[in-house]
């Protein structure tokens, strides 16, 4: 039997809170650092796609590349 890889495609809407020392600190920070609080807010599954993986084991099964 061939093996496969699985690829998922979400969206995610979540929330950061974080506290800076002061208003020009926050405002510069593009990203999350390792301390904030991070809530999801929703997961929205988008599409996955199954395809046949290109490794020796699956060539012995009869695979062939195109």
């Amino acid at each position: 039997m061939s093996k496969v890889t699985k690829e998922s495609f979400f969206e995610a809407n979540f929330k950061v809170d974080e506290e800076f020392e002061n208003a020009e600190i926050a405002a510069k920070s593009n990203t999350p650092s390792d301390d904030a609080r991070v809530t999801v807010l929703d997961i929205k599954f988008d599409k996955s796609r199954i395809k046949l993986t290109k490794d020796e084991e699956s060539k012995e099964d009869g695979f062939k590349e195109k």
